[in-house]
């Protein structure tokens, strides 16, 4: 049996105005599929921890609030101190509030500058559900904010910039996955076993998630098949746990096909539990009995060389 890692927790900070969605961001991460629309605003500082495999990510949900606002920047080491990942969330919708919330962000990176930390950030330009259906304001004033961020970070730290939106969970999850590959960088040894896996299997893209559809590991014979399989998976897991609801109904795996491809998609009773996607071209991939097999003769393998890969990190 494999033992649990005494690596410190990574801590990942949620930070941004009040209302600008932190809460119901995580929420989502949860997998918690109806969030409430009267939630109420965070209270001060909102910590929480989840496993990923073996180890320990230690979220920060910070109130946003402007008398909680004042209170992480007059005492940083406190509240920033040990940051890991600052995931920054602003709100589009609120036009009126641009400047209060760059204002906030520019503050922010000046504390991270005095305890000399250098934590990776992710914009989420959250509620963006407008913006993704074609919105070109919206769409202009999300340029904009991108430009007045990069001027006011000045090449300081790293910084990236995600459109979200709680409405599309594949928004979060896949920019979640990119995070923990971030924390968790993944050995050779790992990327080897997935590709000669694919081959095995003539699939075009094999990826092994999580609980919360977050990456564990994958092979990508294109990296245009990546967001397809991202796509793809978090709303099969949604189907696959929604019909299983019903009595006598049993759907651990799944096969849809379309007009140029197919895509598979399993449960895996392992511990921790996981979900195996496949993509390939139509009429290209094993039926699901022999993909069970073959999954049940990898897996072990397969968590192995994960764990080894993540403690020499």
């Amino acid at each position: 049996m494999t033992e649990t890692t005494t690596e410190a927790a990574k801590k990942i900070i949620f930070t941004g105005l009040d209302n600008s969605g932190k809460t119901s961001i995580l929420l989502t991460l949860e997998a918690e599929k109806y969030i409430k629309a009267n939630l109420k605003p965070t209270t001060f500082v909102d910590r929480k921890e989840f496993k990923f495999l073996d180890y320990i990510i230690s979220t920060h949900d910070l109130g946003g609030q402007k008398k909680y606002l004042i209170k992480y920047l007059k005492q940083p080491d406190k509240y920033f101190a040990g940051t890991d990942i600052c995931i920054y969330v602003i709100d589009v919708q609120d036009l009126a509030r641009y400047n209060e919330t760059l204002e906030y962000a520019k503050d922010l990176l000046t504390q991270f500058d005095v305890l000399n930390i250098k934590p990776k950030i992710y914009v989420f330009f959250h509620k963006a559900e407008n913006m993704l259906n074609g919105d070109l304001q919206l769409a202009k004033n999300v340029e904009m904010l991108q430009d007045r961020l990069l001027d006011i970070n000045n090449g300081r730290f790293k910084m990236e910039f995600e459109n979200t939106t709680i409405y599309d969970a594949f928004t979060i999850t896949s920019t979640f996955s990119t995070i923990l590959q971030d924390l968790y960088p993944r050995d050779v040894l790992v990327q080897k076993t997935m590709k000669e896996f694919a081959e095995r299997l003539n699939a075009v893209a094999v990826v092994l998630f999580d609980r919360r559809i977050l990456t564990i590991a994958d092979y990508f014979q294109d990296p245009k098949y990546k967001d397809v399989a991202q796509f793809c998976a978090t709303y099969m897991q949604t189907f696959q746990s929604s019909v299983s609801r019903f009595p006598g109904v049993q759907a651990t795996r799944l096969k849809f096909e379309v007009e140029t491809f197919e895509t598979m998609f399993q449960e895996n009773v392992s511990d921790p539990k996981t979900y195996l996607f496949l993509l390939g071209t139509k009429g290209s991939l094993p039926t699901l009995d022999q993909i069970s097999k073959e999954i049940s003769a990898i897996l072990p393998e397969l968590f192995v060389s994960l764990r080894i890969a993540l403690k020499s990190e």
